[in-house]
């Protein structure tokens, strides 16, 4: 029975063809870019300053009792969408 079975499997494995390749392509992960198009905040942002190849703009996320914090991000025009910049705050 063992002879048969080898025998059908000699038979048919010719016309199944698997190939390997030796030597795929590297995947560079860190290429990935995260682009947001649009603005990080439903709401218009409290203030913005425009520079020489983009904008950037600050949106309230908290206060304290002697800080209000901005959250600031700009556009580029050379680079895809929105990124985000960093945490203001300022005395009030």
């Amino acid at each position: 029975m063992r002879s048969i079975l080898l025998a059908v499997v000699l038979l048919i494995s010719p016309a199944c063809e698997i190939t390997v390749d030796a030597d795929p392509a590297p995947v560079d992960i860190y290429s990935y870019e995260v682009c947001y198009e649009e603005p990080p905040y439903y709401e218009s942002p409290d203030s913005c300053t425009e520079y020489y190849g983009g904008y950037c703009c600050e949106w309230y996320v908290y206060s304290t009792n002697w800080d209000i914090c901005y959250e600031e991000w700009c556009s580029w025009d050379d680079m895809c969408g929105w990124e985000y910049t960093a945490d203001n705050c300022y005395s009030i």
